[in-house]
């Protein structure tokens, strides 16, 4: 079943950047609905399609009590970004992903101090940290400047707001 959602997700995906990544800028509508809400908000969007290279960040925690674990981590997302780059050159997008790892050393106020790294050098999405302590620490960052974070692993249910997380 996960196999069949994938792959249906790859599709949609494709079906939006692949024909947005070939035609030039145009207004495109899209409906969403908001968890909550009792009626359908429709936005207006630019879709001007993807081009170049596409940063994306990584906090790991290489050192520190989750070190073994990080390196294990690191392999993973080294070879998620390979495939990533190997399945959007088979579809033939102008894109490429760069991963930019930095080592949080499992501490809060290191991981906050990489993420404004990673924000400086223009990357807007983040997978990590993986400890909630991390997380919370650099979420008011991460929502005031609108990068995207998906930490796998944190569980702290206050961190399961909506939002840039």
């Amino acid at each position: 079943m996960y196999v069949v959602l994938v792959v249906i997700g790859i599709a949609i995906g494709y079906a939006i950047w692949g024909s947005a990544a070939q035609q030039p800028a145009r207004v495109q509508t899209l409906t969403l609905t908001i968890p909550g809400a009792a009626t359908m908000q429709t936005i207006t969007v630019k879709a001007p399609g993807l081009r170049g290279e596409i940063l994306i960040g990584a906090l790991i925690p290489l050192s520190g009590e989750l070190s073994s674990y990080g390196s294990q981590v690191k392999v993973a997302d080294e070879m998620a970004i390979n495939d990533l780059n190997s399945y959007v050159k088979i579809l033939g997008l102008p894109i490429t992903f760069k991963l930019l790892i930095e080592d949080t050393a499992t501490d809060p106020q290191t991981a906050l101090a990489k993420l404004q790294a990673l924000y400086a050098r223009g990357v807007r999405a983040v997978v990590g940290p993986d400890t909630s302590a991390e997380l919370r620490n650099l979420k008011s960052y991460a929502e005031g400047n609108k990068i995207v974070i998906c930490s796998p692993y944190s569980i702290a249910s206050d961190l399961a707001i909506p939002d840039y997380i």
